[in-house]
């Protein structure tokens, strides 16, 4: 059975029982029950869920505070380009397939990538695309947040699809949780910082240059 196929198959599946997912994964559900809930819980998560199922390119994107688009929260494989533009924009969502895959509130896979996400990659990664999965985590009725996968170590889980809702129904309110005390907290990161942190080393010391002697400027202008 081809990969493709192996996928259809498991999507017709009817959802396992939980205690046997747990049994079949408790490598990873064990893992995510040890999280403590910070503001670290999403990146450690993230983390956890790229681990433990080999997963070798993929993103969580979370709502931003405007509530107009998802931005890149945490990812992984992807080179300093596409980490820079990732993002989900009202637009992806008001596609057709998309729409009526989140209506299902159901993990979901594409073959062909959306060309709604084109620009958000660089022209490198998109042209190595196969396939897209998508993992939405709702609170409530709300999508909060979503985790696309792009490219595995190994093959595709045979039952991702009862796997990853329940693992977006685990994460979901310890999730959104942590984003709250992110935000009540006195750490204010601007987009200076986040620029920063977002560079690879070589990137960073050019800017800590750039900073610097910004800097300077600004002294001898005082003085």
């Amino acid at each position: 059975m081809g990969l493709l196929d192996r996928v259809r198959y498991s999507q017709s599946l009817s959802l396992s029982p939980e205690t046997s997912l747990n049994a079949d994964y408790s490598n990873i559900f064990g893992r995510m029950q040890n999280l403590t809930n910070s503001i670290d819980y999403a990146s450690n998560f993230f983390k956890i869920l790229c681990e433990s199922l080999q997963i070798q390119k993929a993103v969580l994107f979370y709502k931003s505070q405007e509530q107009d688009s998802y931005l890149n929260l945490c990812s992984s494989g992807y080179d300093v380009t596409t980490n820079n533009r990732l993002r989900l924009e009202k637009s992806f969502f008001q596609e057709s397939s998309i729409r009526d895959s989140l209506s299902a509130k159901l993990p979901f896979f594409i073959e062909d990538p959306s060309p709604l996400l084109m620009n958000y990659f660089s022209t490198r990664e998109y042209g190595m695309i196969e396939e897209m999965y998508f993992i939405p985590i709702f609170h409530k009725e709300e999508l909060i947040a979503l985790i696309l996968i792009s490219e595995w170590t190994e093959l595709v889980p045979d039952r991702w699809m009862p796997l990853f809702k329940r693992i977006a129904e685990t994460v979901s309110w310890p999730l959104l949780n942590s984003r709250k005390v992110l935000v009540n907290s006195d750490i204010k990161y601007d987009e200076t910082v986040i620029i920063f942190l977002k560079l690879c080393p070589v990137e960073m010391l050019i800017f800590l240059n750039f900073l610097i002697i910004k800097f300077s400027l600004f002294r001898k202008k005082i003085e």
